[in-house]
């Protein structure tokens, strides 16, 4: 009776989060090479979700064993830039070529939020990328999303989460 329980309280955990994987291998990415940290897209409605999500991915990549160089701050009085993400992300992408990094992180946050309802439970999505400066090719890329519950804050379900997509690098 205990294995029952057991297996439907881990298939109903597992219920609450989805990351993509697919089954073909990428090329290897050598911890050795120098690597930037780029800005991520806010495509959630929540201000300041990217920079969020850049932070604990430079957390996790530097608890790895990586040491990601962050793009520098904007100006602030250049409201194009802080405004337009892709235009941020091209700058940034440009900068980290003229620097000489062989790879860049970056990545997409599509949902950072507390669901409506009595729980308010935790709700991310997020997509990791991993790009091959020198070729330009993306060499690993990871989707997912979570759902936390119970007492759980969105930092702690934004970590487990991004922990997740990072386990290949």
């Amino acid at each position: 009776m205990k294995i029952i329980a057991t297996i439907i309280m881990a298939l109903w955990l597992s219920a609450c989060s989805n990351v993509s994987v697919p089954n073909y291998s990428t090329n290897p990415i050598k911890a050795t090479g120098t690597w930037a940290l780029l800005p991520f897209k806010n495509l959630a409605e929540t201000p300041k979700a990217a920079e969020r999500a850049e932070s604990i991915t430079s957390s996790i990549l530097f608890a790895k064993g990586y040491r990601p160089t962050h793009y520098p701050a904007q100006n602030e009085d250049d409201l194009l830039l802080l405004l337009d993400d892709n235009k941020r992300l091209e700058n940034a992408r440009k900068w980290a070529e003229q620097q000489g990094f062989r790879y860049a992180i970056t990545g997409d946050v599509t949902e950072w939020r507390y669901k409506t309802g009595l729980d308010a439970d935790p709700s991310v999505g997020i997509t990791i990328s991993v790009i091959d400066l020198q070729s330009g090719e993306v060499i690993y890329n990871r989707t997912g999303s979570k759902v936390g519950w119970g007492y759980s804050n969105l930092s702690s379900t934004a970590q487990g989460l991004i922990q997740k997509l990072l386990i290949g690098i």
